[in-house]
């Protein structure tokens, strides 16, 4: 969907034209369904409308096309490629074992512009996030669980749902709904995929065809008739789709299979038996290893019979017809032995620069050969992140991520630290606290298993109450102050109640009824602490009150008792 708007201009051009005239275009990667800015402005050029796009909302692969815009203050024309992808689940594995871990991708047909944080879900439940697209799922019997990842900030955008149907000694089953891992021919867009364990060539004697042929078998650990098989010969795609593969047996040429669709996992190189051909056969292929730690890269070679080894080593140069050979370092690089067709490269205490595509280049009298595609390393360092943030309040829910920018090899198993001294491990690189409360607070790290000294850097948890815990403490601690004063209000009523009506008290203060209550009160004579005074004799009498009668008919007076409140006398001391 196009926005009209002025300052941007463009007109959709073909690739090629734009790659042989204007030069390389720039490249832009965005998610299907969001929205882009577009990275230049100006007017439109070659449209009748002559409108101006400055943004696209609800990308759609329509519109993943070449973009040009000329500058409204110039003539200089600037261009870019605009890519469409969505997400999905990819898996990414090798030969395994039960136990061990299925590497999931949250994978895209095109590298994303931005650096994005992954988030990912099981059962629709969050997991994790991590700067890393990579999710480490341990292999094995459990039910039926459904994995999803998002990015950060388009969650509605997320990968469509892959589980994890059945896992056994041989094989295990995975169902994708929707996506591009699924044929279009598939219902629903939803199809299930078999991953092997194992794959390999293998070599027999034909039968059927005549005696100077060779039957190669592509040959995995589970039966899927579903797998459509791609061969190799020498590198370059020899055109067999079938299981089987028939070879000349006087050929000198090397040969390997794959999968379709797992391509990440191809079978080692062999000969026709009883012929020696060019090959190199690396035990790892991938490798993720952390800075300060060592890595061995080993590999089986061979080359035709008549041929004599004159030089064998190893590159990382991209330079294939030149490269430049790796010399040994002593305490960095090693070479083993090349006994038995056998070379081993040792790379000690890694850096980030030893990260590179590490191939191995054979030397005879007669030719050369290099082992095309290497083994990759990749060299990073773990990093502790603390989602949604290292500030939380009690209750909340807190997920410690370890972090790495690929996939550890050899199955690492993790530990964690809270204020230097180790908590737990786990096969998992994220633990979560919920709910989070002030006995989680502290510095963490983390390691893994057999490298514990190359600890992550501490990061801090800060745990805070929550405020609606606040809330309640002092609601409650206001109730019962509340309760103590009626309560006491309460008593003192009661006890007021139960004096009034002592029987005792009620016969000295009932008076007669002719008279109204008399109270004497007595008053003392105040003299002054100092200085003579005059002699002074006071009478204090109290007041004593006659009610008026309440009687309406007039009645004869009869003689009442008055009744005098008690008179002192008081005489000034002399």
């Amino acid at each position: 969907m196009l926005l009209s708007g002025t300052g941007c201009v463009f007109v959709t051009l073909l690739l090629s034209a734009v790659s042989g005239i204007l030069g390389e275009a720039k490249q832009m990667c965005v998610l299907k369904g969001s929205s882009v800015d577009l990275p230049c402005s100006g007017h439109i050029e070659n449209t009748p409308e002559s409108q101006s796009i400055q943004r696209i909302n609800e990308v759609q692969q329509s519109d993943a096309k070449t973009y040009q815009c000329t500058a409204t203050d110039s003539n200089d024309i600037s261009h870019f490629s605009l890519h469409v992808t969505d997400l999905q689940v990819k898996v990414i594995l090798g030969p395994l074992r039960e136990g061990q871990r299925v590497i999931l991708n949250c994978n895209t047909s095109c590298p994303l512009t931005d650096r994005h944080t992954y988030m990912w879900y099981k059962n629709g439940q969050f997991l994790y996030e991590d700067s890393s697209p990579w999710y480490q799922l341990p292999v094995n019997s459990e039910d039926k669980v459904n994995y999803s990842c998002a990015v950060k900030g388009h969650e509605a955008l997320k990968a469509p749902d892959v589980s994890v149907n059945s896992v056994d000694p041989r094989c295990f089953r995975m169902t994708y709904t929707d996506g591009r891992m699924c044929p279009e021919s598939m219902v629903n867009n939803t199809c299930s995929i078999t991953y092997f364990r194992d794959l390999k060539v293998e070599e027999e004697k034909s039968k059927t065809v005549i005696r100077s042929t060779v039957k190669l078998t592509c040959s995995t650990s589970c039966i899927d008739p579903k797998n459509t098989f791609l061969w190799y010969r020498n590198r370059d795609y020899g055109n067999g789709r079938d299981q089987q593969y028939y070879v000349n047996r006087a050929s000198n040429d090397s040969y390997y299979c794959v999968v379709r669709g797992q391509e990440d996992i191809r079978s080692h190189s062999v000969c026709v038996p009883g012929k020696s051909c060019w090959r190199v056969n690396y035990m790892k292929r991938t490798i993720c290893a952390l800075i300060g730690s060592s890595v061995n890269i080993s590999c089986m070679f061979s080359y035709p019979a008549g041929h004599q080894l004159e030089d064998a080593y190893w590159f990382t140069s991209s330079d294939l017809l030149d490269p430049i050979k790796l010399t040994e370092e002593p305490g960095r690089l090693e070479f083993g032995q090349k006994q038995h067709n056998h070379s081993i490269l040792t790379v000690k205490n890694l850096t980030e620069s030893d990260s590179a595509e590490y191939k191995f280049r054979i030397h005879t009298n007669r030719d050369k050969y290099g082992g095309y595609p290497g083994v990759n390393i990749n060299v990073t360092a773990l990093k502790l992140k603390i989602t949604p943030a290292a500030d939380a309040t009690e209750g909340q829910r807190v997920t410690l991520v370890c972090s790495s920018s690929c996939p550890l090899t050899d199955n690492p198993t993790y530990m964690w630290y809270q204020n230097s001294v180790t908590q737990n491990q786990s096969q998992q690189n994220y633990v979560v606290l919920d709910p989070v409360s002030s006995q989680h607070a502290g510095e963490y790290s983390c390691a893994v298993k057999g490298h514990e000294e190359l600890r992550s850097p501490e990061e801090t948890l800060t745990v805070t109450p929550a405020k609606n815990a606040a809330i309640v403490v002092i609601t409650v601690v206001g109730l019962s102050l509340i309760i103590l004063v009626l309560a006491c209000l309460w008593i003192r009523k009661k006890r007021s109640q139960t004096s009034s009506t002592d029987p005792a008290q009620s016969r000295q203060t009932k008076s007669d009824p002719m008279y109204d209550n008399i109270s004497a009160v007595s008053r003392t004579l105040v003299t002054a602490p100092h200085g003579p005074t005059e002699p002074q004799d006071e009478l204090h009498y109290s007041s004593v009150h006659f009610p008026p009668s309440t009687n309406s008919n007039s009645q004869p007076p009869q003689r009442q008792d008055v009744q005098y409140a008690a008179v002192n006398f008081k005489t000034s001391s002399k």
